[in-house]
This record gives C-alpha cells, sequence and structure tokens, in this order.
C-alpha cells in the first residue's frame, strides 16, 4: 500500500472516530455536561447579569400569572417566593443592574400606556408589568426613595408595586397623595399598598393608615362601587379587625 492510500485511510478513520468519541462522552458524561450547561449563564459576559435577572423575572411573571389571571389585582404567597427568588439570583450583582430593570420596565408601562387606547387589552398589559415589577421588589427596595421622587410615572409604579409587597409607614402619605396626581391604574395600586398595608404594619400604624384612606376617600371623590374604593374600602375594614 503506497504512502498516500496509506495517508486518505487514516484520514478517513479520523473522520469516523471522532463523532463515535463524542458520542460515547455525551453518553458517559451527560450529568457533568448538563451541569456545565447550566452554569454557562454565570459565565460574565457583557450585560450577562442584566439578561439573566430580566429572564428571571419574565419567568417568574410569567408562572404566576400562568396559575392566576388575576394576579396583579391581588397579592399571593407566589408572588413573594417569586420576589424572593428574583433577590437572590440580584443578591451578587450591582444596584445600578437592578436600577435598569426597573427603569426598562417602567418604559415599557409608560410605552403600553401611550400606544394602546384604553380598553381590557391595555390593562391587561399594564398589569403583566406590574407582575414583573412585584418579583422585582424585593431587589428594588434600595431604590425606594429615588423611585417615590421620580419625574416619570413609571418609576413611581416601580415604588407602588415595591410597597405593595413591603409596606413602609413613612410613605403612608405619599401613597395616598397618587390619588390626586396620578392616571387611575396608578390609583388602583396605590390603594392595593395601603390595603397591603393595613394587613402587614404594626397597630401602632393605624392611625396615619386611617388618615392615608380618608385623604385618599376625598381625592377620588364619590366613586363608591369602583375597584379603588372598593380596594380602600377592604383597607379600612382590616384596620378594624
Amino acid at each position: 500500500m503506497s504512502a498516500e492510500m496509506i495517508k486518505a485511510v487514516a484520514q478517513v478513520i479520523t473522520a469516523l472516530a471522532w463523532p463515535t468519541v463524542i458520542l460515547i462522552l455525551l453518553l458517559t458524561h451527560r450529568d457533568s455536561l448538563a451541569e456545565v450547561v447550566r452554569n454557562l449563564e454565570s459565565i460574565r459576559v457583557p450585560g450577562g447579569a442584566e439578561i439573566k435577572i430580566r429572564n428571571v423575572v419574565s419567568n417568574e411573571a410569567r408562572q404566576i400569572e400562568q396559575g392566576d389571571p388575576e394576579a396583579a389585582k391581588r397579592l399571593t404567597q407566589q408572588q413573594f417566593e417569586a420576589a424572593a427568588r428574583v433577590a437572590r439570583v440580584a443578591g451578587n450583582t450591582d444596584i445600578s443592574v437592578v436600577r435598569r430593570q426597573v427603569q426598562d420596565l417602567a418604559g415599557e408601562y409608560e410605552a403600553i400606556r401611550a400606544s394602546l387606547p384604553s380598553g381590557d387589552e391595555r390593562t391587561r398589559r399594564m398589569e403583566t408589568v406590574v407582575t414583573k415589577m412585584r418579583t422585582l421588589s424585593r431587589a428594588a427596595l434600595p431604590l425606594l426613595l429615588e423611585l417615590t421622587r421620580s419625574p416619570s410615572p413609571g418609576e413611581r409604579l416601580a415604588a407602588i408595586a415595591t410597597l405593595q409587597m413591603a409596606p413602609r409607614p413613612d410613605y403612608l402619605s405619599w401613597l395616598a397623595e397618587r390619588f390626586r396626581t396620578e392616571k387611575p391604574f396608578i390609583q388602583f395600586h396605590a390603594a392595593v399598598a395601603l390595603l397591603s398595608a393595613a394587613r402587614v404594619l404594626d397597630h401602632s400604624h393605624a392611625s396615619d393608615l386611617k388618615v392615608a384612606i380618608r385623604s385618599a376617600r376625598e381625592a377620588i371623590g364619590e366613586l363608591k362601587g369602583s375597584d379603588r374604593w372598593n380596594v380602600l374600602d377592604a383597607a379600612e375594614r382590616e384596620l378594624a379587625t
């Protein structure tokens, strides 16, 4: 056999052998390889942390809405657990990463309100944004003060979503003021935040809560039976128990 023939045969054998070797490795080390693939998301690439958090927030919100299409209208244990998981993911990242996530969601809310006519579809999509904001709430707590002072209605909505999940007594009057300055959608969620505060805060804050609820009622006027009025009514009843 000539040298050229031997070389050609060797190349054929090599070409056939490598796929076989790779197949054997895949079959015998599939658990280890799967772990490597799972860990790829932890590799530090530009924007990697933001992509990871965004994906986690979207996945958590999707699961919440699949389990409860009305999730944005009330607080559930599933939402608190989702917020805790997102906070763990965000725990090793700089707060600027979380800030950009909040700003993106705020911009999404504002774009939806500006581009769609009033109606069920617009409300549904805005509620999805609120659900995402809630899952990000624990990670966003350090940003609360700047969000409440923001000129962006979307960022103020993010502050309200955070206060729904983590009520703070020093923001009760700020929540009440939302009923004088914000759109009805944000007012509704401010009412949910007051209801959450009524359920969570110590009784020593009951007087401040009553003042905030009374102020909110006065701001929206005689809208008995509206969703905002009903939530405020529920908050008032909560304080009476």
